[in-house]
């Protein structure tokens, strides 16, 4: 890809061509970055929080601009983590649809939760950073 970005505090708008065939695309993703890292997909809390404790949001969208009968992808998402360790999740996808779940999160590591969906065996990593975002390890990218 190659294009363009505009950044806010938190959100990242990016349009570029693909380099093999030139489809454009707008890429709206939530971010975080300091002075060592950069990390995408960024869940930013929505309000006042007690370490991970409080109301999270992020975004993921991408729209194709070659192609306007072509509905975008991705959406939003918030997580609400409660002090007993529970968390609600909600989903919108740019299409409308919308999927809430429930679950529990423990801490795994200093600054690391375990998430765990109601009904799974599997959980995710979050890593807060910086108490400031809470961020999948594999979306962070660390400055040389």
């Amino acid at each position: 890809m190659v294009g363009t970005f505009t950044a806010t505090d938190d959100t990242l708008v990016a349009i570029g061509a693909n380099a093999k065939d030139g489809a454009r695309s707008q890429i709206t993703i939530t971010y975080y970055a300091n002075a060592t890292l950069f990390a995408t997909q960024a869940l930013r809390p929505t309000g006042s929080h007690t370490g991970v404790v409080g109301k999270w949001a992020a975004t993921v969208k991408v729209a194709f601009l070659d192609e306007p009968t072509r509905p975008a992808e991705g959406g939003d998402v918030t997580y609400e983590f409660r002090a007993d360790g529970t968390f609600t999740a909600a989903s919108s996808s740019t299409s409308g649809a919308g999927v809430t779940q429930q679950g529990t999160y423990r801490a795994e590591a200093p600054d690391v939760l375990q998430v765990i969906r109601s009904g799974g065996t599997v959980g995710q990593s979050l890593q807060m950073i910086d108490d400031a975002a809470l961020v999948f390890p594999t979306r962070i990218f660390h400055r040389r």
